[in-house]
């Protein structure tokens, strides 16, 4: 199903990335998976993203021009990889706050290929503080916030 999703990042130093664009979000079991694509550099170069959401963490899969695999979650250190165009980073991701809201749930039904409705009033909001340590250097305070709602 479509749904609109608001991605917003903060650095440290208080810099904002944000990027707001319609998803295909999926219902899952334990999660919600989201899949979208987006220009993150501006120069027309596309990347897909693939989100899984739930109460026990957020987990972004960037392929494209940027390559990542971050994991977020309560008192979760994650060690992966940043894959950019000027070469392959060692990231150490540790997470510090973790909070998962959603308004008005529903579920798919039984049949995962049934039509469902998101509910106008349906919002899922995810936000994650962190600390961002590359290449061994110095860590740097980060913050994700991650909006879904109904199109």
């Amino acid at each position: 199903m479509k749904v609109n999703l608001e991605y917003e990042s903060i650095d440290g130093t208080g810099e904002k990335s944000s990027s707001k664009v319609f998803a295909l979000m999926e219902i899952r079991a334990t999660d919600y998976k989201l899949v979208f694509v987006e220009d993150l550099s501006g120069e027309g170069h596309m990347t897909r993203s693939t989100m899984y959401i739930s109460e026990e963490g957020l987990r972004i899969i960037r392929q494209g021009e940027l390559n990542t695999d971050f994991m977020f979650g309560p008192d979760l250190v994650h060690n992966t990889v940043y894959d950019t165009p000027y070469g392959r980073l060692p990231v150490t991701l540790t997470t510090q706050d973790y909070n998962f809201f959603v308004s008005h749930p529903f579920h798919r039904e039984d049949d995962p290929f049934a039509e469902v409705n998101v509910p106008e009033d349906f919002s899922l909001v995810v936000s994650t503080e962190y600390m961002l340590q590359v290449d061994a250097q110095d860590t740097m305070p980060m913050s994700i916030q991650v909006k879904v709602s109904a199109v």
